[in-house]
């Protein structure tokens, strides 16, 4: 059951079909351009000629939605990936309706609501049902290997601490508007959703997009691990600024006509999308930004950037995902003296991932190891998210296999975002 989808997540989720989830789609919303795009992305998901998908749609619209399908339950698990301030009382009610949750983060925004989320979080366990995010960047294989070598001696040689002006770790995602339909999956279109440039529907950006890039630094640098809210996690700074889109550039991205006028700034419209937190997690020092840009400088490709950079005592390793769906992997010593060991050291990390990965080497070049992926690991988009799916339905299977630390990590994770977002916002003014 998918209630008020209005964030491409929501149909990235069911791109592909997933052993073990019924075939029948619920979905609850009211009538409007969310659901609309929604709905267009899974009946060409299930025309497109390549792997189709067969979602049987049962779509129920009117006021209400969430009320209506938490009253007649015709699943088991509710999809939230919608309008992020919504999302919590989505999330809550559904809980308290004895439902299992899949949640597109973020959904807790204000700090106010971190002691109501640790409510959330114990009444799902007293009543056995799952509250599990979408965690997608957990499960591209390309983050799977930056993972391996971090966990190598002989390659990374265990994480610095580093210190606020040079990390430890950071990540940052790039975006331009409109969203590039080149680098997504068939079926899911390049509108941004009008929603996402309001505060009162999306919140501030380190509340926002900031939240993935958290959970990915907890994942990467403490897998598997609790991370005390209380006492490992501290902010360090946060700042936010806007970007100016004129009305032509919100047109294109959304494909409104006009900037509504609650978002109106003298004919142009401030989205404070920018933004930087860096904080220390069990003492490491950590970065994440997220940046908004109208228009990709020329020359460059047009779609989504990311770049992770973690900092050992042997090496940095950094992945870097091109907006025009390239990925680069690339390993760099120290000082040129540890070249040696570390060809060698890499050498036996590749041959460890040719079951996995057939074909997979370093190769030296621009004074650093570049992994080489004779087919770019055969990643297609949106299959991270059948990975999430498929992760959920096997834990829904075992409910003992449901690691305890994700509960600690969702409390330090919102600790810090909500956080952030209000320190940029003070210093705003």
């Amino acid at each position: 059951m998918t209630v008020e989808p209005g964030h491409a997540h929501a149909a990235l989720l069911l791109h592909a079909a997933t052993p073990g989830v019924h075939p029948k789609a619920h979905v609850y919303a009211e009538l409007g351009p969310d659901l609309l795009d929604y709905l267009r992305a899974l009946d060409e998901g299930n025309r497109r000629p390549d792997r189709p998908t067969a979602w049987e749609l049962d779509v129920r619209t009117g006021p209400a939605p969430a009320r209506r399908c938490y009253c007649e339950q015709p699943g088991n698990t509710v999809v939230v990936a919608g309008r992020n301030r919504a999302k919590f009382d989505l999330v809550a009610a559904a809980v308290a309706d004895n439902l299992h949750v899949l949640v597109d983060p973020p959904w807790v925004l204000d700090p106010v609501d971190l002691p109501r989320l640790e409510r959330v979080l114990k009444e799902a366990e007293s009543r056995e049902v799952f509250v599990k995010e979408l965690a997608p960047a957990r499960h591209t294989p390309w983050n799977g290997l930056l993972r391996d070598l971090m966990r190598d001696p002989h390659v990374f040689g265990g994480a610095v601490v580093g210190t606020a002006a040079d990390p430890a770790l950071t990540l940052e995602s790039t975006h331009h508007l409109p969203a590039p339909t080149a680098t997504l999956p068939v079926g899911v279109g390049g509108r941004r959703a009008a929603w996402a440039f309001d505060p009162r529907h999306a919140g501030d950006c380190l509340a926002d997009s900031a939240a993935p890039l958290i959970d990915l630094a907890f994942w990467l640098l403490f897998p598997q691990q609790a991370i005390d809210p209380a006492k490992e996690v501290e902010l360090i700074d946060a700042v936010s600024w806007p970007t100016h889109l004129s009305a032509p550039q919100f047109s294109a991205a959304t494909g409104l006509s006009a900037i509504p006028p609650a978002l109106d700034a003298g004919g142009h419209l401030l989205h404070y999308g920018n933004g930087h937190a860096t904080f220390t997690v069990r003492g490491a020092n950590v970065r994440v930004g997220t940046l908004w840009e109208a228009e990709p400088p020329t020359g460059t490709p047009g779609g989504d950037a990311y770049e992770c950079v973690a900092r050992g005592g042997l090496a940095k390793v950094a992945v870097r995902h091109w907006g025009d769906g390239r990925v680069e992997l690339a390993v760099t010593a120290n000082g040129p003296a540890g070249n040696g060991a570390l060809k060698g050291a890499l050498a036996r990390r590749a041959a460890d991932w040719q079951s996995r990965h057939p074909g997979l080497h370093f190769e030296e070049r621009g004074g650093a190891f570049r992994l080489t992926a004779p087919h770019g690991l055969g990643e297609r988009p949106g299959e991270a998210f059948g990975r999430v799916l498929a992760e959920y339905v096997d834990q829904f299977r075992n409910p003992r296999s449901v690691p305890a630390w994700e509960h600690f990590n969702a409390l330090a994770k919102y600790a810090l975002t909500t956080r952030a977002a209000e320190v940029a916002r003070a210093k705003r003014g």
